[in-house]
């Protein structure tokens, strides 16, 4: 390659000196003219000689520019800002459907969401889904229209007599609202409440 390069710069100085000589040499005259012409036109063809070459002899630069590049360590390197750019992904995701998740159950029972965690499949045909989402809730204490000041008594009942106005929420009806919403299995859903 370096060779190839060598001889290209030699013709080039070597036709760019011959016609210098011929302009020196010629007096000046009509002929200057076509030897100014000619000159350029040789000068063209050493300048595109060598692309012709690399076209017909079907040289490979790559080979000598890239020879001392070590794929190893760019397929390394490729590998680690995959697993960087899955590692966020799954991240984000999961972010996002927490935050889905525990605004559409504030909004629709009567709970607030402490803690949502999500665990996604590492491996296999199903690499990313739900593997596990545990939930912990507790009731609501505060009305939409009280205010942060104003003190909440709530009606003790002894007894097994049960508070009228508490909403009941069972297991199951969340677990039913979070399949039809989010498209969660039941098995992967685990809540708690305090």
């Amino acid at each position: 390659m370096i060779e190839f390069l060598r001889g290209w710069i030699i013709n080039i100085v070597i036709i760019s000196i011959l016609i210098t000589i011929l302009e020196a040499i010629i007096p000046n005259n009509s002929f200057k003219s076509y030897i100014k012409m000619v000159g350029g036109f040789l000068i063209i063809i050493a300048l595109i000689n060598p692309f012709i070459k690399l076209l017909t002899n079907n040289i490979n630069i790559d080979k000598g520019v890239f020879s001392s590049i070590d794929v190893s360590s760019m397929n390394y390197s490729k590998e680690k800002i995959n697993s960087s750019n899955e590692d966020q992904i799954e991240e984000l995701y999961i972010n996002n459907m927490t935050s889905a998740i525990k605004s559409s159950l504030e909004s629709e029972f009567n709970y607030t969401v402490d803690y949502i965690n999500i665990e996604l499949l590492e491996k296999g045909e199903f690499k990313g889904e739900i593997k596990k989402i545990t939930i912990n809730l507790n009731e609501k204490t505060k009305k939409e229209n009280q205010k942060e000041s104003d003190i909440v008594i709530k009606k003790i009942e002894i007894g097994n007599k049960k508070n009228e106005n508490q909403q009941i929420i069972n297991d199951k009806d969340l677990k039913e609202y979070l399949n039809k919403e989010f498209n969660i299995d039941h098995k992967k859903i685990y809540i708690t409440t305090d």
